[in-house]
């Protein structure tokens, strides 16, 4: 950088801006005790404003000759810089390190369409948009958390049983349950430790007990009441006159502390915390139970959805094939998501995602989001509510977010 000339600019917006001799921007930071200077093809150098000190970054490789166009903060101890034909990198604060994140290359993080890149933008939600020269606007979203991946290993007793995950559970003490082809692998974070059990039993679906238990349905032998270390308490059956069938796909429990169990050939059983057999209800072929805020319960079918008042011993069928025969909307539920102001979101078997009101018995949207331009099949099989009133959407292949869908 020797023989060139720098003039420096204090904005209160974009912080300090350096022009060389041309009059063109090239780098700019907000830091007040730091000026991180991006060149043409000099690379990435740093001026302390207080020592009054110029020196050049670490780990700079051979794309830090092209010009640097962009440099942008992401967190407190992380940068993003923009190089024209090396791609993203990121670089700390504190290290003056950096690190290759996302370019045209497959070994990177990130994968981008193009390497020209020319501006670098944060939003409030720590994604990051990328503007290239070749390559378009992207967004990259980077995880919060570290991500782990967790597969059957063969001959491995520390590994997951199987590799089919029907369900997972997380117990008082902090241990992951996960729900198998294979029967049941328990994963102890702290120690790195598994341990397996009901080897040989597909586990389809959990429920929490008390004191770290877990319910456990399987498909074909029942339920099980497992303790916080897996040992098996109590086994519930057809055989043992408790049950209605062995095939179990939803089980949950009530602010009673009743178990309510429901199969695909057998009707709904009510159970206490014990496993004695309190009441049947003539509900079959169920996919999915649900307690709601006023201590009822909801059980989605290939028929509609129930919702069962055992204080008062009454239940009402909604949404059925009777009521959806003129509507462009399925009967199979397989999900449900009840809302504060009377209306459920339903999860459908071939019919995408609908909405209706219980109190006005009317559908507000049939086949609100069209699967077909998502995946093969519109099976909906799970919804969840986040915080800020998000909903996502697992069909058979993808994943659906909110702006993939209706705004009603």
């Amino acid at each position: 950088m020797a023989g060139r000339r720098l003039r420096l600019i204090y904005d209160d917006t974009l912080g300090i801006l350096a022009f060389d001799n041309t009059g063109r921007i090239f780098s700019y930071s907000a830091e007040h005790d730091e000026f991180w200077i991006g060149t043409f093809n000099e690379g990435l150098w740093i001026w302390d404003l207080h020592k009054t000190a110029l020196y050049p970054i670490k780990g700079q490789d051979a794309n830090f000759s092209n010009p640097i166009r962009a440099i942008c903060r992401y967190d407190n101890e992380t940068f993003l810089l923009g190089v024209d034909g090396g791609g993203v990198y990121s670089i700390g604060k504190d290290s003056k390190e950096a690190r290759l994140l996302m370019s045209t290359d497959d070994s990177t993080d990130i994968y981008l369409r193009g390497n020209g890149i020319y501006a670098l933008k944060t939003d409030v939600q720590g994604n990051i948009w990328i503007g290239s020269y070749s390559g378009g606007v992207s967004v990259a979203i980077l995880p919060d958390y570290q991500t782990q991946i967790l597969k059957h290993e063969k001959g491995n007793s520390q590994s997951i049983a199987n590799n089919n995950i029907n369900a997972i559970a997380e117990n008082s003490d902090g241990r992951l349950w996960f729900a198998t082809d294979d029967g049941i692998s328990i994963y102890n974070s702290k120690q790195n430790e598994w341990t397996h059990r009901l080897k040989g039993s597909v586990v389809v679906t959990f429920c929490n007990g008390e004191n770290g238990s877990i319910w456990a349905g399987t498909y074909g032998n029942g339920v099980f009441l497992l303790n916080a270390d897996g040992k098996e308490i109590r086994h519930l059956s057809q055989e043992a006159n408790i049950l209605t069938t062995n095939y179990v796909f939803s089980i949950t429990r009530d602010k009673d502390g009743d178990i309510w169990v429901g199969g695909h050939n057998g009707p709904l059983v009510l159970v206490d915390k014990n496993g004695r057999r309190k009441k049947t209800y003539d509900i079959k072929w169920v996919h999915s139970i649900e307690t709601l805020a006023n201590g009822t319960v909801s059980v989605a079918t290939v028929n509609g959805f129930y919702i069962i008042d055992k204080v008062n011993d009454t239940l009402k069928n909604y949404a059925s094939f009777t009521e959806f025969y003129h509507k462009n909307a399925s009967a199979y539920i397989v999900s449900m998501l009840f809302n504060d102001d009377g209306t459920v979101w339903l999860g459908t078997e071939g019919g995408g995602l609908n909405l209706t009101n219980i109190n006005l018995n009317k559908v507000l949207a049939e086949e609100l989001i069209d699967f077909q331009s998502y995946c093969d099949k519109k099976q909906v099989q799970l919804k969840l509510e986040l915080p800020a009133e998000d909903i996502f959407i697992r069909a058979d292949k993808h994943i659906a977010g909110q702006s993939d869908i209706q705004r009603l």
